[in-house]
């Protein structure tokens, strides 16, 4: 309560005292059942939602934790021996920054042209997963320059809306291929001359046998997505609830304010013999004169008011 409220041991015990304590039991109930209800619905949603939705989001960017690492080595290595297997799937979807290293590294030999810039692109020979990782470091002050913005569920699905329409696809003799980044000369993202490319054909099945293979990091950005929902809607029941709950509060304090400002009435029969006789329960002088403390007013035996005497009631 807000406030100190006097209410005395008679008031408790009155018929209404009892009866705004059975009311302020009910709404305090009330008031732990809408608790318990969010903190077992809602709260665990809401609980580190932060910690838990950027451990996705380094997942999904980098393919691991990000924690003490620096930009020399905090992405994950590629798979494969060579340009064509590192940047096809499911090396391409472990992470971004991979699919960001396909479309504009140059190899130093056939692929010369600085596809993302002569101060940016970087030169990766792609004969040695670990050499990839280092290579980021240049490309990592530039991602840094991107004014920052709220992550939310629809700006990530405004984002993987973006990056996937750009997406395009190629046919060749050999094969199709759906790639993004700039190609040609072949179905694969190999070494070609003023080329660069993701390949992620295996995403998208060309042919009725073949499966899908997942993007990783398209599947770890979804994760913060529904972490994301998840938390907006607790955010939104912990306000309701707490709104509820002061509003119940508020319910209890007018109860026993009421009860506090109640006169009390008493709960047994009035005792007889304290009480004085009632008088005007006669209806004739023989009756009412019969009672000391009464007294006869009336023409007749019958037609009168019997009347308390001086001093009497």
């Amino acid at each position: 309560l807000t406030k100190k409220i006097q209410i005395s041991n008679e008031q408790k015990l009155s018929l209404q005292g009892q009866a705004a304590a059975r009311q302020a039991a009910a709404i305090t109930a009330a008031e732990l059942q809408l608790k318990d209800s969010y903190n077992n619905r809602y709260k665990p949603d809401l609980d580190e939602a932060a910690t838990k939705i950027k451990a996705d989001l380094e997942l999904a960017a980098f393919g691991q934790s990000t924690a003490g690492k620096n930009p020399n080595n905090k992405c994950i290595a590629p798979t494969g021996g060579d340009r064509q297997t590192m940047c096809a799937l499911p090396s391409v979807g472990k992470a971004p920054f991979l699919t960001l290293l396909c479309v504009c590294t140059k190899d130093g030999g056939t692929a010369t042209t600085d596809i993302c810039g002569n101060a940016v692109t970087p030169t990766l020979t792609w004969t040695s997963p670990t050499d990839a990782p280092a290579q980021y470091a240049g490309l990592d002050a530039i991602c840094k320059k991107h004014t920052n913005a709220k992550v939310t569920s629809e700006f990530i699905f405004q984002k993987l809306g973006q990056l996937f329409g750009m997406l395009k696809t190629r046919t060749d003799n050999a094969g199709d291929m759906i790639h993004l980044g700039s190609h040609s000369g072949s179905q694969h993202c190999d070494d070609r001359a003023a080329s660069a490319c993701a390949d992620f054909t295996k995403a998208y099945p060309l042919t009725s046998s073949a499966a899908a293979t997942a993007i990783a990091w398209e599947q770890h950005l979804l994760d913060a997505v529904e972490k994301l929902k998840k938390a907006d809607h607790a955010h939104q029941e912990k306000r309701r609830t707490e709104a509820t709950i002061k509003a119940l509060r508020g319910q209890v304090e007018l109860v026993f304010n009421r009860t506090a400002a109640a006169k009390i009435y008493a709960t047994k029969s009035p005792n007889p013999i304290a009480n004085p006789p009632i008088c005007d329960s006669h209806k004739s002088n023989a009756t009412c004169t019969a009672d000391s403390s009464c007294k006869w007013e009336g023409k007749t035996e019958t037609d009168g008011t019997c009347e308390p005497k001086e001093g009497e009631g």
